[in-house]
């Protein structure tokens, strides 16, 4: 379009953080599913010691649906969290609020 200039698009993110476990663990696993869909993605291909995690895979107009799970130094894992709702705008709706 004539007279827009450049537009430098960031991706988005969603960064989740939570209570450390008050038993030993070595790590925690990051799952998350798309809202509707009943398969989950392990984010973590092994455990992380922080109780934060930055996803930068998601993609605009999708809900995800995120759980952690602890895991112990025999590789077990807790039962998960209580799932959390992440909201990603779309492209559209957060250029509009950046402008404004």
């Amino acid at each position: 379009m004539a007279g827009c200039g450049k537009l430098l698009a960031s991706p988005h993110s969603v960064t989740l953080s939570w209570t450390a476990s008050k038993s030993p663990v070595v790590g925690y696993n990051v799952y998350r599913t798309l809202q509707g869909d009943e398969s989950r993605q392990k984010l973590t291909p092994l455990p992380i010691p922080e109780t934060k995690y930055v996803d930068s895979t998601v993609e605009a107009d999708h809900i995800y649906i995120y759980f952690v799970t602890a895991v112990d130094s025999k590789g077990a894992e807790s039962i998960p969290s209580a799932s959390i709702v992440a909201m990603v705008p779309s492209l559209w709706s957060s250029l509009t609020h950046r402008t404004k």
